[in-house]
């Protein structure tokens, strides 16, 4: 391991050094950065991978959709197309990207939903805004050619930015002290149980940067069915395609006998990927079993399941739900800092 940290640490400092000259250009406003008219949150991280944004701005969405009319843009991560697009109820993944589509799936007509991965164009394309008119920014915490007016900065409990290092020697995109720009740090993936003393000694190491800080972690809900169910299920079968897929198999196994198909994050699946998924439950749980998949991974699946395969196989959804510690604290934060726009 040392060997391999020798070898890549000039990589590691040329990656340094572009990070930094480009938040030098936008910190000296050499480079302009765009500023919303609305209130807007940015939820990012200083990391590569996953580290539950879809969560977070989904339990946003559920927070402010009340009172504010709220528009939320996203890169579409994944997607096979290019520029501006607004995402319907009928879109397909591959064109608007898998987390987009559930929030719109789940929201429907109370939100708008688009994907651009220019940020300052696609908020363009929401104006005029509405008089209570609020964005949410999915992974934006980089874009900074657009400048939200609250910023969330979400870091694992396993793998916080705080013990991490730049790319390619850990998995930081920009040196820690991007965190200056945030207004909030969110623990995420947190253990259900964790305990105060835990939490003190976490944020003690935090304490630096004078920010507020909060702990949370996922809730596991009910299997949703998507055709035919089975009471009784003892075997499940697995399928995902992100970059923490192993999370769910670990759930899943506390409860089942467990087989996991493991797919790249954000894996666009095709008919033959189907029809392994299927043969290979004929195999293992034809008869008492349960294909378990996460709504993420259906947004790209459901274009290519036919009402009969879903009326065949025992095809289900792990939904979840975010979990915050003083979550009345952080409600509250949020909607002073919406109020104060």
């Amino acid at each position: 391991m040392l060997l391999l940290r020798w070898l890549l640490s000039p990589i590691s400092f040329v990656y340094y050094l572009v990070s930094s000259f480009r938040n030098l250009c936008f910190n000296k406003q050499w480079i302009k950065s765009h500023n919303i008219p609305v209130p807007s949150i940015s939820i990012g991280n200083l990391s590569l991978g996953g580290t539950g944004k879809s969560p977070l701005t989904n339990y946003l969405i559920h927070l402010l959709k009340s009172e504010y009319s709220i528009s939320v843009l996203s890169r579409g991560y994944g997607r096979k197309t290019k520029g501006f697009r607004q995402v319907e109820t009928n879109s397909i993944g591959a064109e608007v990207g898998d987390e987009p589509l559930a929030y719109k799936l789940e929201h429907g007509s109370e939100i708008t939903v688009a994907v651009d991965e220019d940020r300052v164009h696609g908020i363009s394309q929401f104006i005029p805004f509405p008089k209570n008119g609020f964005v949410l920014l999915d992974d934006a915490f980089q874009h900074r050619r657009i400048s939200a007016g609250f910023s969330i900065l979400l870091t694992t409990y396993d793998n916080p930015f705080h013990k991490d290092f730049l790319f390619p020697l850990g998995m930081l995109r920009e040196r820690r002290a991007g965190v200056k720009r945030a207004d909030l740090i969110l623990i995420t993936k947190c253990p259900p149980l964790l305990n105060e003393e835990d939490m003190k000694k976490f944020k003690v190491l935090l304490e630096k940067y004078h920010l507020p800080v909060f702990f949370s972690w996922i809730k596991y809900l009910p299997l949703q069915s998507l055709g035919k169910s089975i009471d009784s299920a003892k075997k499940a079968l697995v399928v995902t395609g992100i970059a923490q897929g192993i999370d769910l198999k670990k759930h899943i196994s506390s409860t089942y006998e467990t087989i996991h198909l493991s797919f790249s994050d954000h894996h666009l699946f095709s008919r033959k990927d189907i029809e392994l998924i299927h043969k290979k439950f004929d195999t293992f749980a034809a008869e008492d079993g349960v294909i378990v998949t996460t709504s993420k991974d259906y947004m790209r699946l459901k274009s290519l399941l036919t009402k009969e395969e879903l009326l065949q196989y025992p095809w289900s959804i792990q939904n979840i739900e975010l979990h915050i510690e003083n979550e009345i604290e952080f409600i509250k934060i949020i909607k002073e800092y919406a109020k104060a726009i």
